[in-house]
C-alpha cells in the first residue's frame, strides 16, 4: 500500500515525466517539426550517444549489483521486491542499448564485472542498492538537459522516475523514511 506522501512523490515524478518530452528542441521549427540540417542532426545524435552511454554505465552497474550482491543477501518477501527491481534495471539497460543502436551507434563496452565487496547482511546489500540508485538518479539528472531529442528526454525521465520509485522500496525495506526530501538530488 502506498502512503499519501509516497503517492505524491511518485505522482509528481510521473507528471514531470509527462512534461519533459516537450521541453527544449530547435527554435527553428514550424508546427513542431525540427529543421536541422543532416550535419546538425548527426552531431546531435553523437552527443546523445555519449550522454546515453554514461547513463547506460550507471544502469549496468545497478543491474550487476542487484544480481551479484543484493539478491544473494535477500530472503523471503525481500527477494520478491529485489527480483522485480533487478528485472526493471535490466529493462533499462536493454532500452538504453536499443536507443543507442537506433542512433546508429554501438553502446560503449562496460567493464563486464564490478567489485561490490561482500555484503554480509541484507541491510548492507540494500544500503549498496540505495547508494547505486542515487548515483543512477544523479546520472539521469545530469543527462536530461544534455539530451537533444525530446523522445530520449522522455525515456530518460521515465527511467529516472522508476529509479526514484526503487529508492522508496529500498528505504522502506531498510526501515528508513522512504521519502526523506521534497527534492530528488541523486546524492549518495
Amino acid at each position: 500500500m502506498v502512503d499519501r506522501r509516497g503517492f505524491i512523490v511518485v505522482g509528481a515524478a510521473a507528471g514531470a515525466t509527462a512534461l519533459l518530452p516537450g521541453c527544449g528542441g530547435d527554435d527553428n521549427d514550424e508546427e513542431g517539426i525540427a529543421t536541422e540540417t543532416g550535419e546538425e542532426s548527426s552531431s546531435a545524435a553523437a552527443a546523445d550517444v555519449g550522454v546515453l552511454n554514461r547513463v547506460l554505465e550507471a544502469e549496468r552497474e545497478l543491474a550487476a549489483a542487484y544480481a551479484d550482491a543484493v539478491a544473494p543477501a535477500m530472503r523471503g518477501g525481500r527477494w520478491t521486491a529485489v527480483e522485480r527491481l533487478l528485472t526493471q534495471e535490466r529493462d533499462h539497460v536493454d532500452a538504453l542499448v536499443e536507443a543507442i543502436g537506433q542512433l546508429g551507434a554501438a553502446p560503449a563496452r562496460g567493464p563486464g564485472r564490478y567489485d561490490f565487496g561482500a555484503a554480509r547482511t541484507a541491510a548492507g546489500a540494500l544500503a549498496l542498492a540505495v547508494h547505486l540508485e542515487n548515483r543512477a538518479i544523479a546520472a539521469y539528472l545530469d543527462a536530461l538537459p544534455r539530451l537533444t531529442s525530446p523522445d530520449l528526454r522522455g525515456t530518460a525521465a521515465s527511467m529516472l522516475t522508476s529509479d526514484a520509485e526503487h529508492l522508496v522500496v529500498l528505504r522502506r525495506e531498510l526501515g528508513e523514511d522512504p521519502v526523506p526530501s521534497a527534492f530528488a538530488g541523486g546524492a549518495g
